[in-house]
């Protein structure tokens, strides 16, 4: 099983409310999914990031920082686009990261 899929199963025990199950997979993955946020491959950590929401990893928020501030256009947009999905839970969670528009800005060279 690939980590897109692992996060896919966790999305739908999320959205099922199975909690111990979702639990387990994360900790199963946990490590997993961490290698993949720093890996050189900006496709790997697109779906880290993206992962992030799926398991509902609300303590990975620095990882998300770190995907906004990523050079890759991919990576800023799964890391927006997971920081918006697990906001809906806890809307806090945008005012921790600071201004989420900032990963639509265009990077300083």
């Amino acid at each position: 099983m690939t980590l897109a899929e692992a996060a896919a199963e966790a999305d739908a025990l999320a959205d099922k409310g199975d909690e111990r199950a979702l639990a387990e997979l994360r900790a199963t993955w946990e490590e997993e999914l961490e290698h993949a946020a720093r890996s050189q491959d900006f496709r790997e950590r697109a779906v880290a990031y993206r992962a992030i929401a799926q398991f509902r990893f609300k303590q990975k928020t620095e990882l998300l920082r770190r995907g906004l501030e990523d050079e890759s256009p991919a990576c800023r947009g799964s890391a927006l686009l997971a920081l918006e999905r697990l906001s809906r839970d806890a809307p806090g969670m945008v005012n921790t990261l600071g201004s989420p528009d900032r990963a639509c800005r265009p990077r300083r060279q």
